[in-house]
């Protein structure tokens, strides 16, 4: 019996092992790999025009329709991502749609995220979806236009419970052409690390890019294969760019921007100022982020041309996405780019969504937002919902404000939390006894220092849902499991040792539920969780 259940452990194990339960390059072109159906007008490119890590990529023309299907299940994927691409005049681009959906059964389709994605002519987006737990089905239709086509690649589905918190993309420098010039070097992306390390191969930084500026396209590292874009590791720094990021620290304290280590690792929730060129030539004033240090600075291969493609464009529609490829953590945001002359043009994100703020600073001063908010969720809980939020950085927060509705419009207030100001990572919780019958929404807002109000994100949970997906992490000596959605009934959570023996078991009744591994050994054990209707595993490593 033992023997039995050791299979079934890695046979789940070997799949919880990936990342990425599907990492499609499309490397056999027009030839489905395993698991696809090609219909409609599809060919591939293998030249200059490919924007994915590998050549080819695959191409949609009339009616052209990918679809992935495994009847096993994706084994509780949360997440879809890929790159594309429209190619042809800027009206039958414009005029072109992708639509994304997912399915459980083949037959009823549901789309990813709502999303219907407009096409820009060889303009280069990224696109980032939430997948049901219980998806078996993705397909990806083009609906085209004229001449139109689209290029489409990197495409990856991510199993949950990998990915503890997204990285945070909090500014980029869209327009560098500061004195002295260097466009290109002189632009960069300002983000903090998630709830994870990154190693510098893991770091993957996709932006939209006319033109040949990135051979590959417009990914910049993230995988052995794409060795045209990269990033500076510890020993490839040059004695100009560590002369730059000592020239960054100004009124700040030694330290506040310095290189990666020796281990070539950017620890959990740090501050990244990634430049998108080899050699900036302008030195900013980041007096304002002093606090914020430390910055970790790398650098790109790149060369001076601009990355961002405002030029030639009034009001277009712009992606920017970041990848640790280790975990599957991404963020991605939009903006709305301008055709400005103006140098130092950036764009500040709020984290938890709002829309961003574009600044022309004249290559001068930036600011960092007063909190990073890395998670924001509701949890049903037998007849409450526990309401969670974590932080990575609070700076001139007097409280938070949590609210709640029944329409998702008329906002009623639901608690007010003070906050000590805390530079690490804090998490809040607040209870709610009396949701609504069906959808219950909240909405967080801050209350800084001058009085002002700042509005976050707008979440929603339905009470009637049974579906529930999970997180699990280290925290001291304890083995954290943490809940969103519902809390699952009549569940538990037990511990095996690598010869199938049952060491711990553990009720789940909390959205956040802890189990004590003091008492085990440092060495490997698999976790299985149990409800009626569903079963997850996992494996944890254990180091006192």
């Amino acid at each position: 019996m033992k023997f039995a259940l050791l299979i079934s452990i890695f046979f789940y194990l070997n799949i919880k092992a990936q990342v990425f339960i599907i990492d499609e390059q499309f490397n056999s072109g027009t030839v489905p790999a395993a698991g696809w159906i090609f219909s409609g007008a599809i060919t591939s490119s293998s030249g200059s025009g490919n924007f994915g890590r590998n050549a080819p990529n695959i191409t949609l023309g009339a009616t052209g329709t990918i679809t992935y299907s495994w009847t096993g299940g994706l084994n509780n994927p949360d997440q879809l991502t890929f790159i594309y691409r429209g190619q042809g005049s800027s009206a039958n681009c414009g005029a072109s749609t992708i639509i994304v959906q997912q399915s459980i059964n083949g037959i009823t389709w549901t789309a990813v995220s709502g999303t219907v994605l407009m096409l820009q002519s060889t303009l280069t987006s990224s696109f980032s979806g939430n997948l049901n737990s219980s998806t078996r089905y993705i397909r990806i239709s083009f609906t085209q236009v004229g001449t139109a086509t689209v290029y489409i690649d990197d495409f990856k589905v991510r199993k949950s419970g990998n990915c503890i918190s997204n990285p945070i993309i909090k500014m980029i420098l869209i327009d560098g052409g500061c004195s002295p010039g260097c466009e290109g070097g002189n632009e960069f992306v300002i983000a903090q690390n998630g709830n994870s390390s990154l190693a510098i191969d893991n770091l993957e930084l996709a932006i939209q890019s006319q033109g040949g500026v990135a051979p590959k396209g417009t990914t910049i590292g993230g995988n052995a294969t794409n060795t045209t874009a990269f990033w500076t590791k510890n020993s490839t720094y040059n004695a100009s760019q560590l002369a730059y990021i000592s020239a960054l620290t100004g009124t700040c304290t030694v330290g506040t921007f310095i290189p990666v280590s020796a281990t070539n690792i950017i620890p959990a929730n740090s501050n990244m100022l990634l430049i998108t060129g080899s050699a900036p030539t302008h030195t900013y004033n980041f007096n304002s982020a002093c606090s914020s240090g430390p910055f970790y600075v790398v650098f790109s291969n790149l060369d001076c041309v601009g990355k961002f493609s405002n030029s030639g464009c009034t009001q277009c529609f712009r992606t920017i996405s970041l990848m640790n490829n280790g975990t599957g953590c991404a963020d991605t945001k939009t903006y709305t780019s301008v055709s400005s002359a103006a140098s130092g043009v950036s764009i500040v994100f709020n984290p938890s969504t709002s829309a961003p703020t574009q600044t022309t600073t004249s290559c001068s001063n930036f600011s960092i937002l007063p909190i990073q908010l890395i998670d924001f969720y509701a949890t049903k809980n037998k007849s409450q919902n526990d309401i969670v939020w974590k932080v990575a950085q609070e700076e001139n927060i007097q409280n938070y404000i949590l609210e709640k509705s029944e329409d998702g419009t008329n906002f009623t207030e639901l608690i007010t939390i003070s906050t000590n100001n805390e530079s690490q990572i804090k998490t809040y919780t607040a209870i709610d006894d009396a949701p609504f019958n069906e959808i219950t929404y909240y909405r967080l807002k801050t209350k800084e220092n001058n009085g002002s109000i700042v509005t976050h994100k707008i979440i929603s949970i339905d009470e009637n849902s049974k579906d529930w997906s999970y997180t699990h992490y280290q925290q001291a000596n304890n083995l954290v499991l943490e809940f969103k959605n519902t809390v699952p009934k009549n569940a538990s959570a037990e511990i095996f040792d690598l010869s199938g023996k049952q060491l711990l078991s553990s009720t789940i009744n909390k959205t956040q539920t802890l189990i004590n591994t003091e008492n085990l050994s440092n060495g490997i054990y698999f976790v299985r969780l149990s409800a009626a209707y569903k079963t997850e595993h996992f494996k944890i490593l254990i180091s006192n």
